[in-house]
């Protein structure tokens, strides 16, 4: 933006013919933030002591350009204490954060608020020179974008390219490029003089012959699951079958072939003729002698038929389970998973209130059995949160917008919020002149008066037509309860979720913001807090505008079903 965000006061100074600029380094290491400057005395600014360096601290040019592109510079400290050289080698530089910050101190000697960022990347390598006389440290840095040169929270597989792109199908196939293909040369026939094609017989073209021959493929194609549809529960007299579109009736008889022993009733009782009572359309029971003290679920073996069939069952087991309810058990017997073991699905229907799209994936397995597995049913999205922000007995209004690029004077409009605050609807919507603006907010006054402090606005906000992005992270100073603002998140008490892509906040590093966190507490339906290891050096909000959540997708009822045409791509499977 074209003031960066500076503040009015920062703005003041830097246009008076003579100023006093410096600069702070912050470099974010494992075991902590280190503070630098290029003043002649320390700075305190933000609850942190930046270290003077003096002419000792220098960095190269910084040079802007239009396109966006991969820039470094190099930050160097000379004349090193050898006894501080020892703690600094200590530390992981590689990908480590790095911040430069550009202040001025005014004529009492005070830091005009507040310093403003004129770089941000990701640090390699540092390259050491000592002599017998001086040492020095310099480090090179390159900007955010070295990021595109790695893959971060994204997946080269269609869910993800269409959480970014929606309309975009150019990963529609990417599954099959594991696919193994053996390329070989021009085969030859005959020898010496070459080919000799018999008179009136056209020439026709000798066929590509590989160069060794083709392996047998490892790869399990999907398919529905015709096994493991038998059960029994404690203190009952039946077994219940399992299986889609059987077509039958209360009082028709079964023959069950090839079944193997259900915890206590062995095969030679199920592998008979059985007349069965309808429980719906994908399950009925039939009658066994047995005492049943122990129940077991998803039995029979993999082979079995039924009358001379081998119907599909349904595979997928949803669970309300609290904290559990994005867990769901595979049916499949006899299959050989192991944990972290890619599964996917296709074909499945909504089941259990998990939405046929977020079946429809790749998943990795959390755990098995003989006879079952699980999954984790996650889903990417970018983080926003209604933007609307009111306080009681207040006109102004507070609208979020991560890394914002209004000043005051220009026009925001605003379109789909409702009563906030006391604040009513039609107050808010319109197109509005900004009062004050911030590196992540914008304020206007409003017509009405607040009679409440409260975030709200709705999950329909639009901002200059456009769905808003938020500052993800909600600090307070000195503690570590840290809050994530998303809209609609669906979270509970004692569920995880995993960050991406979260910029420093308040002295948090993103190592420690880009990870899987349990949720504390939740304030409400858009928001949820977490602990973070090392408290916040102030009160703000921020974390950048391309974060990404990774959240778990529930279930709101145990049913066992997932469609009669539903497919799974067991390990190294391709669709």
């Amino acid at each position: 933006m074209a003031d960066r965000g500076m503040t009015a006061a920062v703005i003041t100074e830097a246009e008076k013919a003579q100023n006093r600029p410096f600069h702070l380094v912050e470099i974010y290491f494992t075991t902590g933030t280190v503070y630098f400057t290029d003043s002649d005395r320390d700075i305190s600014w933000n609850s942190n002591t930046y270290t003077a360096a003096g002419s000792f601290l220098t960095f190269s040019e910084i040079n802007e350009q239009n396109a966006l592109t991969v820039s470094d510079i190099e930050v160097q400290l000379s004349g090193v204490d050898r006894t501080y050289l020892t703690t600094i080698l200590d530390e992981t530089f590689m990908d480590r954060d790095l911040i430069i910050r550009k202040g001025f101190i005014n004529d009492l000697n005070a830091v005009v608020v507040d310093p403003i960022i004129v770089y941000s990347g990701k640090m390699d390598q540092p390259n050491i020179i000592e002599t017998s006389e001086s040492c020095s440290i310099s480090v090179t840095v390159a900007n955010l974008f070295v990021d595109f040169q790695k893959t971060n929270a994204r997946f080269t597989n269609d869910e993800s390219q269409k959480l970014f792109f929606p309309s975009d199908n150019g990963f529609q196939y990417a599954h099959q490029i594991i696919k193994e293909i053996n390329w070989g040369r021009e085969g030859t026939v005959g020898g010496g003089t070459g080919i000799v094609t018999p008179p009136g017989i056209p020439w026709v073209t000798p066929p590509v012959m590989p160069d060794f021959p083709i392996p047998f493929s490892p790869y399990i194609d999907p398919s529905t699951i015709t096994g493991a549809g038998l059960g029994v529960e404690t203190g009952v007299s039946t077994v219940t079958v399992n299986a889609f579109d059987h077509n039958l009736t209360t009082g028709d008889t079964v023959t069950i072939e090839d079944a193997e022993a259900v915890g206590e009733v062995p095969a030679s009782s199920l592998n008979a003729e059985h007349t069965v009572t309808v429980v719906d359309t994908q399950s009925f029971t039939i009658p066994i002698s047995e005492t049943i003290t122990e129940t077991v679920n998803f039995g029979g073996g993999n082979e079995y038929s039924i009358n001379e069939e081998f119907l599909n069952v349904p595979f997928i087991n949803t669970q309300t389970t609290t904290n559990e309810e994005n867990v769901i058990t595979i049916t499949a017997p006899n299959t050989e998973v192991k944990v972290g073991d890619m599964i996917t699905i296709q074909g499945a229907v909504d089941t259990g209130g998990i939405p046929a799209a977020n079946l429809n994936t790749e998943h990795y397995v959390k755990s098995y059995d003989d006879n079952s597995f699980e999954l984790e049913v996650k889903k990417f999205e970018k983080v926003t949160a209604p933007p609307i922000q009111t306080t009681d007995t207040s006109t102004t209004v507070v609208v979020e917008i991560a890394n914002n690029n209004k000043n005051i004077g220009d026009s925001v409009v605003i379109a789909g919020a409702v009563d906030t605050g006391g604040i009513v609807a039609a107050n808010i919507n319109g197109t509005q002149t900004i009062t004050a603006a911030t590196e992540n907010t914008v304020s206007f006054t409003s017509s009405g008066t607040a009679t409440s402090t409260t975030k709200g606005g709705g999950n329909s906000v639009t901002i200059d037509s456009s769905e808003p992005v938020t500052p993800p992270i909600e600090t307070t100073a000195d503690s570590t309860t840290v809050t994530l603002n998303q809209g609609e998140h669906g979270l509970a008490v004692g569920d995880t979720f995993t960050l991406f892509n979260i910029m420093p906040v308040a002295g948090l590093p993103p190592s420690e913001l880009n990870k899987e966190h349990t949720v504390v507490s939740v304030p409400d339906t858009n928001s949820v807090t977490f602990t973070s290891t090392s408290a916040a050096s102030s009160s703000t909000i921020g974390g950048g505008s391309s974060s990404v959540v990774f959240l778990p997708v529930k279930a709101t009822s145990a049913v066992l079903g997932g469609g009669s045409s539903a497919l799974i791509g067991l390990k190294n499977s391709v669709l």
